[in-house]
């Protein structure tokens, strides 16, 4: 706060994650209706590795805009546009429709039922259209559902790129683990166990690119409100993926060189980090080393580095920290 829309506030971003930052980090510029400058100078400045276009609005970031905007963006800069693919319209149409809960039991399943697998579908095909039309790819972010995974799949022979979640592909609000279930509250949701079922099956099969944790590290006692329009959306998840990725291959799930490939290959190619993200030599050599067979445990959540304190994949079993 405020949003990341300006050379300015990129440029502190930057500053801070190098004071505190243990590895590399990289930042996208959200894109609004009247910063197209700010864009351009960050893509020239070489500051940014994407656009972060929202379709709709999410917390603390206003809808950067529709399709035309997004078609705009698009051909105003040579930088991967990573999207936000939620349908405004459909989700007001679902809040104005549907009471709000009042017990804090029924938020997440709620927030499921406002911003639904249609308003993805809805957003990622208008997305997809808007890309043809400019003749550029898209990378869509944080995909929750199999029939969102099968609309992407068609755009990837122009290019275009998907990620998932883990939150998304193991968790649901039927099983939220040992978490209140409005910790769970995210966009997109966190979605009932068949619609996870789905998306976790994709992931298996090979039908996922690459998987990206959504970090958004909102404070225990805001997740704590007793009201469902103050509880931030987004969960914490940057600690958790790599430990959830090693215990995919430790289940014999995944291979070894399929999950380098998830939790690191993909992405460096796709946001022009050529040197990272691959074993190689004249690569970086930014490696991690596991050992195998470490017994699953549940999340210590005493190791927890983040600010929040805490992690949605409370009382669920992952390796444990080496």
């Amino acid at each position: 706060d405020p949003a990341t829309t300006s050379v300015a506030r990129l440029r502190d971003k930057i500053a801070r994650a190098a004071a505190v930052g243990l590895c590399r980090v990289r930042f996208f510029i959200a894109a609004t209706g009247a910063n197209g400058a700010d864009v351009r100078r960050a893509y020239a400045e070489g500051l940014a590795v994407g656009v972060k276009f929202f379709f709709s609005g999410t917390t603390g970031v206003a809808s950067s805009g529709g399709a035309a905007l997004l078609e705009k963006v698009l051909g105003a800069t040579s930088l991967p546009v990573a999207i936000h693919a939620e349908d405004e319209g459909v989700i007001r149409t679902r809040m104005a429709a549907i009471p709000a809960p009042t017990d804090p039991a029924d938020f997440a399943r709620y927030h499921d039922a406002v911003r639904p697998v249609e308003a993805a579908l809805k957003a990622v095909h208008a997305c997809a259209e808007a890309a043809t039309r400019a003749g550029r790819p898209l990378h869509i972010c944080h995909v929750s559902s199999l029939a969102e995974v099968e609309i992407c799949e068609r755009l990837a022979p122009a290019g275009s790129t998907w990620e998932v979640c883990p939150h998304h592909a193991s968790l649901s609000w039927e099983r939220p683990g040992t978490l209140p279930p409005a910790f769970l509250k995210a966009n997109p949701p966190v979605r009932d166990e068949k619609t996870r079922a789905a998306l976790f099956g994709a992931l298996l099969e090979g039908r996922v690119p690459m998987l990206a944790s959504d970090h958004a590290p909102h404070a225990r006692v805001e997740k704590q409100a007793a009201e469902y329009a103050r509880i931030p959306s987004g969960v914490p998840g940057v600690e958790a993926l790599p430990l959830w990725l090693h215990g995919l291959v430790e289940q014999g799930l995944i291979a070894p060189a399929r999950a380098a490939e998830l939790g690191a290959g993909a992405a460096a190619r796709r946001f022009g980090l050529s040197d990272l993200g691959l074993v190689a030599e004249g690569a970086i050599a930014d490696l991690a080393v596991r050992r195998y067979r470490a017994p699953a445990t549940s999340y210590d959540m005493a190791r927890v580095r983040s600010r929040a304190g805490w992690s949605p994949f409370e009382g669920v079993p992952l390796p444990p920290d080496p």
